[in-house]
């Protein structure tokens, strides 16, 4: 008897051992995983869009359920001018949930961006009207109103863009993104000939940026958001006629890693009275150099 009950332990305990072996393996995938994915997003978050392209397809490769990679993968091709594939991952990775509103105005707000950076606004707003048609209307921030007021903008449809922004403007969780409503609000105002609203808006866009660096929030802020923070200071001061430190901002932005050539160029309504700035078209010249290097990189590597 004690020999049965000897082995009827043993096996309980190689039974114990494989079963916690095959834990600790699980765990392990999946701590690898999240390492894989940080390196993504950090390599995103710091321009390095070749690099978290890669990064990001090789996830996918193995775990296309990964929805939550889908935006900053398709943004890093637009943002290298690669535009065509943008458009295809857009389609095959949002595609997977065909019924489903969210993935279907996920990839409409993908398309408004990337047709927008070409410019290519009609399409852009055509897209943008398709994802408010199936988008949860109470979703406002994060929602449709979120992603459309921009591209409609660009668009000239001030109006719709207008509509949008009002009701970002209500949104009391915006955080830092407040700041950018109410730059857009400024300038919608003021293409509808209604400067009096503008100057409202523009007067607490004011107040809130002199507060928020007083109490150095301002620092958390761009310690947190990184060199995009900086196209933002770009386009309020270069919408105020601050071109020179529009530009600082804009060498900031680049300094810090940005390289959102087309966003800038062909996103941006508040940059057109700097296209014909040698400075700022410099800025621009470096970028694009550096997107022209990292495009290479992807083009070359075989997924």
């Amino acid at each position: 008897m004690k020999i049965y009950y000897t082995k009827i332990y043993l096996l309980i305990l190689i039974v114990s051992f494989q079963f916690f072996k095959a834990n600790a393996q699980s765990v392990q995938n999946v701590e690898g995983e999240d390492n894989f994915i940080k390196q993504a997003n950090t390599a995103w978050a710091e321009g390095e869009y070749d690099k978290a392209i890669i990064l990001y397809e090789n996830i996918l490769d193995e775990k296309p359920d990964q929805y939550m990679l889908y935006e900053n993968l398709i943004k890093a091709y637009a943002y290298l001018g690669m535009f065509e594939t943008a458009e295809e991952r857009a389609g095959e990775l949002y595609g997977q949930y065909p019924d489903d509103a969210m993935f279907i105005g996920g990839e409409k707000c993908r398309l408004g961006l990337i047709y927008t950076m070409q410019n290519r606004n009609d399409e852009a707003v055509r897209a943008v009207e398709e994802m408010i048609e199936v988008q949860d209307p109470a979703m406002v921030f994060p929602g449709a109103p979120t992603c459309a007021f921009m591209f409609q903008t660009k668009a000239g449809e001030y109006e719709k863009a207008s509509a949008n922004i009002e009701k970002l403007l209500k949104v009391e969780n915006a955080g830092p993104w407040r700041y950018q409503f109410l730059l857009y609000a400024a300038y919608v105002h003021e293409k509808l000939g209604d400067s009096e609203k503008s100057q409202q808006y523009l007067s607490e866009l004011r107040q809130g940026l002199e507060m928020m660096q007083s109490s150095g929030a301002l620092q958390s802020v761009i310690k947190d958001q990184g060199a995009k923070t900086f196209t933002f200071f770009a386009d309020y001061y270069a919408f105020i006629g601050e071109d020179e430190k529009a530009i600082a901002s804009l060498q900031q932005h680049l300094n810090a890693g940005g390289r959102q050539y087309y966003w800038i160029k062909n996103v941006s309504p508040f940059s057109s009275e700097l296209k014909e700035n040698p400075e700022y078209l410099d800025i621009l010249s470096k970028m694009k150099e550096d997107i022209d290097r990292m495009r290479n990189n992807v083009e070359a590597h075989k997924f």
